[in-house]
């Protein structure tokens, strides 16, 4: 056991290293912990970004994986029992509470990084964490950054837990708690992400194999947050998502399609009218909307054994080979063909607008055919059992009109993303297999001078995200 150290408040000076002096102490809060006693986990940082005192929550900044990691990893669906999946970013921290979750610093006051901390300063805060720990006992006290675990047994004279270090358990525990060590979330961390989850998953794993008893025995809430009515999955959130806000945005794996599922099922629960559940997706071309929404539809389907959903492509709405031609530059639209003005938007607007007012109807919706590269007229059949309908294309959360129209109309907003040399690979093979590129040199130049302009497009003027879709395969079945 590491010694105990009794907290005192103590003074010292503020000495900065950096060339970057923080701001004034007065002008930014410290973020206070987000405790309470018997809590299953408790994550420590090294102390908060200036982006996190601002908003006054934990791992706020766009950069860091934090949240990230905790969707995918599943911590919370394992800390609850699998009661509770949804997927949560840093304005849920405080609510985690009630599910056995909680948040602290090793340092309470804000700077640009974690190396403007004076080791002074850090020392003479142990205490104050060890007392903290003390106080509330959670069953796991997880420290996020090796760093911090390594001060703290400097500061309490045992150097000798950090002989042979390894990350996950520690051999010690401190003030009664399991101490679990997993890297840095911060976007500086030179570890690869796949390392990082799998900490992740090593840490779900010890917290899965202490069953209850271990919080029930520190008098905690672990045993009781079954019951407890769901409030993170806020998912009407008015965020830009290429502004800072965008790391306040929930992600999901796009591999974690019963995670999908699941959120458009409590959209519907939610949804007291007789109206249609209406998601629209957007995302650059070569994203890979077309698959998970298919994937997630089709699942949707099979759990419930009728057709509960249906998928609506922006595509049907491209405007005919023929109407383009006859456009003021048809030599432009023609090389442009995919881009936001080559679609009757007007005409998917008013679609949209009639699956939400008439739920009753049977409404037709064109498709797209890449053989003959046009619209299909009434090819998509959205009958009245479809209460889920997803709107997938890049468009679909544009902020220009008449697209930002549809973000008054549908009940959520997602948006899929994935590395742009991932998904420049998927489109030069796209135009390859499709035959509207002949060579690979023809292929990429034709990516190069309209997919991927498109996409840039469509990152910087999506708007009102709720839902990040991660889709890092390499291998997919169709775009």
């Amino acid at each position: 056991m590491l010694k105990k150290y009794e907290y005192e408040e103590k003074q010292q000076k503020r000495v900065i290293r950096s060339k970057r002096p923080s701001p004034a102490p007065s002008k930014l809060p410290d973020l206070n912990p987000s405790l309470r006693p018997g809590l299953a986990v408790v994550f420590i940082g090294y102390n908060p970004s200036i982006r996190s005192s601002s908003l006054q929550h934990h791992y706020a900044h766009p950069t860091n994986l934090f949240w990230k990691l905790f969707n995918e990893s599943g911590i919370l669906s394992t800390v609850t029992h699998g009661a509770h999946s949804h997927p949560c970013s840093a304005k849920d921290d405080w609510d985690l509470l009630q599910y056995g979750i909680g948040f602290t610093d090793l340092v309470l006051r804000p700077t640009q990084n974690a190396g403007q901390l004076t080791k002074t300063e850090m020392a003479h805060n142990v205490p104050r964490l060890c007392a903290e720990l003390r106080t509330n006992q959670p069953a796991v006290a997880c420290f996020v950054g090796k760093g911090i675990w390594e001060q703290v047994c400097k500061t309490l004279g045992n150097k000798d837990a950090l002989k042979n270090f390894s990350w996950g358990r520690q051999q010690l525990e401190l003030e009664g708690c399991t101490i679990f060590v997993i890297p840095s979330t911060s976007g500086l961390v030179t570890i690869s992400y796949k390392e990082k989850l799998g900490r992740w998953l090593e840490l779900c794993d010890y917290v899965s194999s202490l069953g209850g008893d271990k919080t029930a025995k520190a008098g905690g809430v672990w045993g009781k947050i079954r019951g407890v009515q769901n409030t993170c999955d806020k998912y009407k959130r008015p965020l830009i998502l290429d502004a800072e806000d965008a790391g306040m945005v929930p992600h999901v794996s796009g591999r974690d399609t019963d995670h999908l599922v699941d959120i458009l099922v409590r959209l519907r629960e939610q949804n007291s009218s007789r109206q249609r559940v209406i998601v629209a997706v957007c995302g650059a071309p070569g994203s890979g909307k077309s698959l998970i929404t298919e994937r997630v539809v089709r699942r949707l389907n099979e759990r419930y054994g009728e057709q509960r959903g249906v998928v609506v492509p922006q595509d049907g709405f491209h405007y005919y080979m023929s109407e383009l031609l006859q456009m003021a530059d048809p030599e432009t639209m023609v090389a442009r063909r995919g881009a936001d003005f080559t679609f009757n938007a007007e005409a998917l607007v008013d679609l949209v607008k009639r699956i939400r007012e008439h739920p009753e109807e049977e409404i037709y919706a064109p498709s797209f055919d890449h053989k003959i590269k046009d619209p299909v007229e009434s090819s998509i059949v959205i009958r009245p059992e479809n209460q889920v309908v997803i709107l997938e294309g890049n468009y679909v959360c544009l902020d220009k009109e008449p697209w930002s129209q549809l973000s008054q109309v549908v009940d959520a907003n997602w948006m899929v993303v994935a590395r742009p040399e991932l998904i420049r690979e998927r489109i030069v093979r796209r135009h390859l297999e499709a035959g509207i590129s002949k060579t690979k040199e023809e292929a990429e130049k034709r990516a190069d001078g309209n997919d991927m302009v498109n996409g840039k497009y469509v990152i910087e003027h999506s708007r009102g995200i709720d839902l990040v879709i991660d889709n890092e395969e390499h291998v997919i079945e169709k775009i």
